[in-house]
């Protein structure tokens, strides 16, 4: 959900309508990625848990008045900070 500020905008809401305008889905999958949990975003599972909201929210509006597809969301696995990521992930 956040723009990341080393390489432009990354939104996932900003990407979102597109597909939810070009398909006609029954089920939206939505995989939380590891990336939100990378050190340099400092976010807070509060600030991942309100991106995560904004995203449900922009789906429920986009079918408001019609059948609502069923939302799935995805936990990423367990982050194990060793090697080169030791630094990169703040878990």
């Amino acid at each position: 959900m956040n723009n990341p500020p080393f390489n432009g905008d990354k939104s996932g809401v900003k990407y979102l309508k597109p597909y939810l305008e070009a398909q006609s889905l029954d089920v939206v999958i939505i995989q939380l990625g590891t990336n939100d949990f990378k050190a340099r975003f400092a976010l807070s599972a509060i600030d991942i848990g309100k991106a995560l909201e904004e995203l449900i929210l922009v789906i429920k509006a986009f079918y408001h008045g019609q059948t609502q597809p069923k939302i799935i969301i995805l936990s990423p696995p367990k982050v194990y900070e060793v090697g080169s990521y030791k630094n990169i992930y703040k878990i």
